[in-house]
């Protein structure tokens, strides 16, 4: 009686170590984010277990996914450990919710390190990474005082507690929206650059003096016209190049370039004796296919479309 008690007293306490493992928990989501404090936004694409830290890119997850692993590091000496993260693109460690390790961004594979001093016991450590595109890389390691550096998840246990983002997201998603809103308008701007090199003022002025000579009387505006569009042949040239810069201004001055053109060759045109027309729209305009003088549009890699075009209220119904 007295061995089995005994043998049945050793079992039982040894399986609870034996069913600790060192391994951190991941919780993994796809879709492009740009900084750690949006890690966990996009399709969730489940979680589980990492006996060791990698960018997880061999899990088909896409060309852009994030990933939050979560462990508890058991400090059984006090003093300071040295954590270390390289990741392309952006990497961040968190030890009991504050950051140790910073590599957020994007870039290529680069290496940060930092410490944090320590208490005996067991400290929340969160490893947060995200790919945004292209190449992947992520390692991350712990070394103890007097150690040897150690991949992060062999000297953790699993955790499910993620790390608390609310006040940095809020600000992320401000940063992002403004970066949005700024690409939006240096995109405006290259395609209203890329419309005047196709449509220049000079042009523009040979097209007035053209409906001047042919019908004077008709054109009742035209001269009023010609002044304006003379003015842009001098100015065009720093208006583009300052609009390459962004400035809000030029951009300001290209868009009534645009208004002027629709006035001279559409609203006051006596030539256009009818309201509608057939009109190809394009996302892109094909600048270098221009040679024929006229607007090229290429049939493949472009969102074109045809539509009716009212010339009088400016309204498009799609045709094809």
């Amino acid at each position: 009686m007295w061995g089995k008690g005994g043998w049945g007293l050793v079992f039982c306490s040894v399986l609870p170590m034996l069913s600790v493992r060192a391994e951190m928990t991941y919780f993994a989501h796809q879709g492009k984010v740009r900084t750690v404090a949006l890690v966990g936004e996009g399709k969730p694409l489940g979680t589980g277990a990492a006996t060791k830290i990698d960018s997880m890119g061999n899990r088909k997850f896409g060309d852009a996914w994030n990933v939050e692993f979560s462990g508890e590091l058991n400090v059984t000496a006090a003093g300071k450990r040295e954590f270390a993260v390289t990741s392309d693109d952006g990497g961040a460690l968190y030890v009991d919710g504050k950051p140790v390790v910073m590599n957020d961004g994007l870039h290529g594979v680069s290496r940060k390190t930092g410490s944090a001093d320590l208490p005996v016991g067991k400290h929340q450590v969160n490893l947060l990474y995200f790919n945004f595109t292209g190449g992947h890389q992520l390692l991350a390691t712990v070394k103890a005082p007097g150690g040897q550096e150690v991949d992060l998840a062999s000297a953790c246990t699993p955790s499910g507690k993620r790390q608390d983002f609310s006040e940095l997201r809020a600000k992320a998603f401000q940063r992002q929206a403004e970066e949005e809103r700024k690409e939006r308008e240096r995109a405006a701007a290259e395609a209203q650059a890329a419309l005047i090199k196709l449509s220049p003022p000079e042009a523009l002025t040979r097209s007035i003096r053209h409906i001047l000579k042919t019908k004077p009387r008709a054109y009742k505006n035209g001269r009023a016209l010609l002044k304006q569009a003379e003015k842009f042949v001098k100015t065009m040239p720093g208006l583009l190049a300052q609009a390459e810069k962004g400035d809000p201004q030029a951009a300001q001055a290209m868009d009534a370039y645009g208004k002027l053109k629709y006035q001279a060759l559409v609203a006051e045109n006596p030539y256009l004796d009818f309201d509608e027309a057939l009109v190809v729209l394009s996302d892109k305009v094909a600048v270098k296919n221009n040679w024929l003088g006229t607007h090229v549009l290429a049939p493949k890699g472009y969102k074109n479309k045809i539509a009716r075009f009212n010339f009088r209220t400016g309204a498009l119904a799609d045709v094809y």
